[in-house]
């Protein structure tokens, strides 16, 4: 269960902090405003890359020198908090304040 996620210079999100409720959520805006970017940036902080694009430097917003997106959530009944920056370069994962070098023990998490 995602307890709050935050989105910076991802695509077209800017900065978003969301504390979704514990049932079903909506997102409802005009076309272009980022409600499925929003979605894409949970995807990503899941699974380390996009279902849209296979490279992820194509998600940094338009100007920007790396996107950031913290999730925070509670698994197995404990809290836990995912981090995923993405760079020109490449990406940097952390989970619970520990950096991951590996995306596949990332996800395995």
């Amino acid at each position: 269960m995602i307890q709050s996620i935050t989105i910076r210079q991802f695509r077209n999100i800017h900065y978003i902090h969301l504390k979704p409720g514990p049932s079903l959520n909506i997102l409802i805006g005009k076309n272009g405003v980022g409600k499925t970017n929003i979605l894409e940036a949970i995807y990503f902080a899941c699974n380390t890359r996009s279902p849209r694009i296979n490279d992820a430097k194509g998600l940094i917003g338009y100007g920007q020198e790396n996107a950031v997106v913290e999730m925070e959530f509670r698994r197995d009944f404990k809290d836990h908090t995912a981090r995923v920056v993405i760079y020109n370069s490449g990406k940097t994962l952390t989970l619970d304040n520990q950096v991951i070098k590996r995306s596949s023990d990332y996800i395995g998490q």
